[in-house]
């Protein structure tokens, strides 16, 4: 999984809620261990966001350069 293949899943999150709902820790806070993705996934179950689910599963493929780097990719406009 590299930044090109996340970036669009992302946007499409971002695009429906400027904060980063489900992702915002790990995208705009910059919290980028894995157990902060799997506290992001766990409330994208919970709360049935099923765009954020499959964001945060792809986050977790990343590296936590990659994390970083793909938080300041995403337009929040």
């Amino acid at each position: 999984m590299t930044i090109p293949d996340v970036l669009p899943i992302a946007q499409k999150v971002y695009d429906r809620h400027v904060a980063g709902c489900c992702a915002h820790i790990v995208l705009d806070d910059q919290n980028v261990k894995k157990d902060d993705v799997y506290f992001c996934l766990n409330q994208a179950i919970e709360l049935g966001h099923k765009d954020c689910e499959e964001l945060c599963r792809c986050l977790l493929q990343l590296s936590r350069t990659q994390l970083l780097k793909l938080g300041n990719l995403v337009d929040r406009v």
